[in-house]
């Protein structure tokens, strides 16, 4: 005798939503082509979505947000990203979407021009990071905590001897 088919609508929902219930979200499935403002979706389906439409770029309070072959990208190089969520809940196409991580993509290298790392005492990175993702130790470069690491780019401007690039 065949197994018998449960009909019910109850498993037939279940069913359908287990793949979205179980999706692990956690990271994105396609490499990023460019920063990205924060809450965008995986990049082969931002690529799609962005229409070039502005909206996110003239509602960005902070100006870093930016158009580049008609698809919005992030800078933080003069300014940081406060996260405040005015370029994804401006955005109507989908490419910014509340369901995703409000993360940037871009996270900080330590250069060799670091001041504690050549010996003078320096941890204005970790004081001005709002994570407490960087951690400083006597004559090491910064090291980071990528998983508290949120990309904000507020460390980047505190070094005064530009030791810091932000970088996919």
């Amino acid at each position: 005798m065949p197994n018998s088919v449960n009909h019910s609508r109850r498993s037939l929902f279940r069913k359908m939503a287990d793949p979205v219930i179980n999706a692990d979200t956690s990271e994105p499935k396609t490499p990023r082509q460019a920063p990205r403002p924060p809450k965008a979706v995986d990049e082969a389906l931002f690529t799609r979505l962005c229409d070039g439409c502005n909206v996110c770029v003239e509602k960005c309070p902070q100006q870093i947000i930016a158009l580049e072959n008609e698809l919005a990208v992030v800078n933080v190089d003069f300014e940081h990203c406060t996260l405040c969520g005015e370029c994804w809940k401006s955005c109507h196409s989908g490419a910014l979407h509340v369901s995703q991580r409000s993360v940037l993509d871009v996270r900080p290298i330590f250069g060799d021009s670091c001041n504690n790392y050549v010996g003078l005492h320096c941890a204005d990175c970790a004081q001005h990071c709002p994570t407490d993702a960087i951690s400083i130790t006597d004559y090491q470069k910064p090291t980071l905590n990528h998983s508290l690491c949120n990309g904000c780019g507020q460390c980047k401007p505190s070094c005064y001897v530009s030791a810091i690039e932000m970088v996919l």
